[in-house]
This record gives structure tokens, sequence and C-alpha cells, in this order.
């Protein structure tokens, strides 16, 4: 069985994107467009191995969304998006564990190679 992540973007190309590249790799893909619908969708599935976020979101952003969502699943692997600098990037995510960071645009072997590396590892701050 595969692992199923979901895929967290306002911007629908790069949803669909990310999304079929996953599904190319082998992976089972759910998709949502901001974070209140990501947080719905990790109350109601439980076999979320990964969550691909995208930091700025208009409604809510990547760091508060996954803030709420280590409140009832604290152990969910998440790999943070976006085409922000990592170091000014990470100190909005303090205190909430990451396991990743890709750099927009990113390319398909780099997703995969993250996402392997990622699934492969243990959750880090």
């Amino acid at each position: 069985m595969s692992h199923l992540i979901l895929v967290v973007d306002d911007q629908s190309s790069m949803r669909e994107l990310a999304r079929v590249s996953l599904v190319r790799l082998g992976y089972r893909v759910v998709t949502a467009e901001d974070g209140p619908t990501a947080i719905r969708l990790c109350e109601t599935t439980e076999d979320f191995a990964l969550i691909l976020l995208d930091f700025a979101m208009p409604v809510m952003s990547g760091a508060e969304m996954l803030g709420r969502i280590r409140q009832t699943r604290p152990a969910i692997r998440a790999l943070v998006s976006s085409g922000n600098v990592e170091r000014d990037l990470l100190r909005q995510f303090e205190g909430i564990p990451i396991s990743g960071y890709i750099q927009k645009p990113y390319s398909v072997r780099q997703l995969a190679s993250k996402i392997k590396q990622i699934l492969e590892s243990q959750l880090v701050n």
C-alpha cells in the first residue's frame, strides 16, 4: 500500500503539479486549497503519512495550520514549501516541528527525493 499525502496550497496550479507528480511516483494524494480544509481533512483521515504545505496562504498561514493540526496529530510529518528564504520561513515555525523544507519552484526529482528522505526519517524540530 502506498503512502497517503495531503497537499495544501492555495494556488491550484501548484496543487495540481504536486498531485500529478506524487501520483506518478506511486503515492495516493488528497488536496486542500487552504488551512481550514486541511485541518478538517486531518480530523477525519487518520492515515496521512505526510503533509506537503505551502507556507503563505491567504486564509491561514502554513505555520498556523500546522500548529492546529499538531494539537491532534503531533507526529504527522510536514514538508513546507515556499518561495521565501528558508531561514526566514523557519522562524515562523518556531515551536512547531517540521520534517523538511523545499524551495519553490521545485522539480519532480527534488520533491521525490525530499519526500522519500522524510518518510524514511524521524520527525525533527
